[in-house]
């Protein structure tokens, strides 16, 4: 058995999943580290043009999803 996790509360009412997602806190802090994590890399990158990484929409992906997948 899995222990909870914040995105268990949001399935407590099937019918309103999206409305409960994209409301939520979590989702919303999610959101606000991938926007964070795409200008940071942008403006590095444009300071950096030689380096070789992660573009912008795959610095936020990334943060997104770290942020969003946390316990």
């Amino acid at each position: 058995m899995q222990p909870p996790h914040w995105i268990d509360e949001i399935f407590e009412n099937p019918q309103a999943v999206t409305a409960a997602i994209t409301h939520h806190e979590r989702f919303l802090g999610a959101i606000a580290a991938g926007q964070a994590a795409f200008y940071e890399t942008e403006e590095f990158l444009k300071k950096n043009p030689k380096v070789i990484g992660s573009s912008p929409p795959q610095a936020a992906r990334n943060a997104f999803l770290d942020s969003f997948s946390k316990p």
